[in-house]
């Protein structure tokens, strides 16, 4: 969040040299998925599946006069993962429980990108970019379904968090609804996709593609009279 709110602070400063500034809220869902559609989701041998997950972003943009961008993302990204009918543990009785386990990893996604905006009309745009990533992980939380007593969570501080690293390529699709002399608002619907290199701490070479599609609002600011977003 610093690293976002520096960009912008830099940025406001150099308005007479960019096209605009666009700052986003989005939020919207994603699935860790393997390139090799036979190889486990979650890891080798593991009897989870990846199921749904979620994500909320914050990001910067800064488009100059030649449509070419700069983009700083932060989110919070909520992966899902379930095994069915799995042996999870022993009640009370001594017998053996079975039941759908579920598993949540949460992490702290940033990333740093570029690319051009395609000035499709007045109102509609494209922005293509690529750029690095950098997944944090720092919590899981684990349960079987109908035995609350079971959820277990974990909590990482940032120096026993585990770090993964990849490249994105994601495509922006932008309308604008309002626009002012000082500002204007969009919609922006997002596809990315990020290839994690080391995915899993335990495994080399361990890596996973982890598409998302992301909804949301725009405010960009700066030069309004070329009606360029």
């Amino acid at each position: 969040m610093k690293a976002l709110l520096t960009l912008i602070f830099i940025a406001a400063s150099l308005t007479g040299q960019a096209q605009k500034h666009q700052i986003a809220l989005s939020g919207g869902i994603n699935n860790i998925n393997s390139w090799d559609a036979e190889e486990p989701h979650f890891g080798l041998g593991s009897p989870y599946d990846s199921q749904l997950g979620y994500s909320v972003s914050l990001s910067y943009a800064y488009i100059f006069k030649n449509n070419i961008s700069l983009s700083l993302r932060n989110s919070l990204t909520f992966l899902h993962f379930q095994a069915d009918d799995w042996d999870v543990f022993r009640n009370e009785n001594n017998e053996v429980v079975s039941a759908d386990v579920k598993l949540f990893n949460q992490y702290y996604h940033a990333s740093l990108g570029g690319g051009y905006l395609f000035q499709i009309n007045d109102r509609y745009s494209i922005n293509a970019e690529a750029g690095a990533s950098m997944l944090f992980y720092y919590k899981q939380i684990g349960y079987s379904v109908g035995y609350p007593e079971t959820r277990t969570e974990r909590k990482l501080e940032w120096e026993e968090g585990y770090r993964s690293y990849g490249i994105f390529l994601a495509i922006d699709h932008n309308y604008r609804i309002y626009k002012s002399r000082k500002y204007s608002l969009h919609l922006t619907g997002s596809l990315r996709a990020t290839h994690i290199f080391n995915y899993l701490p335990y495994i080399n070479d361990f890596s996973r593609v982890l598409p998302e599609l992301n909804i949301g609002i725009v405010i960009a600011f700066g030069n309004q009279q070329r009606n360029r977003f």
